[in-house]
């Protein structure tokens, strides 16, 4: 909406995001029309509404539009709108799609995409934040686990080192770890 100025914008984005995290129905309806309008017609959700495209990913049926936007983030030469694509793309509910993202992460199988290091790490963050992603994360790690420690290098020192700082806290109760 681009005569808004930037308190209504970001006025707007903070109502979408308390009205869509609530689950209001209509609120997810209405972010998924505009994911909708920009898979098919390439309309972008303005500047300063980025988390609509996240919000429009919420709930299922809509892998066709998962797919072609996918297909739009690998293509977009505008880093800063594929890093926003890349975050939205990560919040759908659908498993299958989860999945599929995060295994195109590790440049084999059917979902083949050439991520930088950068891109790779923001496709597994985008995932690990779906309010859906904790198993899938958890099975992508223990079944490619060896191919991690090659195309997530960081990321996997910091994954290792995990339990070293827990143990590091002292803890009332030893049980919390455990």
């Amino acid at each position: 909406i681009p005569k808004d100025s930037m308190p209504e914008r970001y006025g707007r984005d903070l109502a979408t995001n308390l009205a869509c995290n609530s689950g209001n129905d209509q609120c997810l309806k209405d972010t998924f029309q505009l994911i909708k309008q920009y898979a098919n017609d390439d309309i972008r959700i303005p500047n300063g509404l980025e988390s609509m495209y996240c919000h429009g990913f919420r709930g299922t049926g809509k892998q066709d539009e998962f797919v072609k936007v996918w297909r739009k983030m690998q293509i977009t030469p505008d880093t800063t709108f594929k890093t926003t694509l890349i975050n939205g793309l990560g919040c759908t509910d659908d498993k299958d799609a989860l999945t599929d993202y995060l295994e195109s992460t590790l440049g084999s199988g059917a979902s083949q995409v050439n991520y930088t290091q950068t891109e790779r790490r923001a496709v597994f963050t985008a995932v690990l934040k779906s309010y859906s992603s904790l198993p899938v994360v958890v099975e992508f790690l223990n079944k490619f686990e060896k191919n991690l420690r090659t195309k997530y290098v960081v990321l996997f020192q910091k994954i290792r080192k995990v339990p070293m700082v827990l143990n590091s806290f002292q803890f009332h109760d030893p049980h919390l770890l455990h």
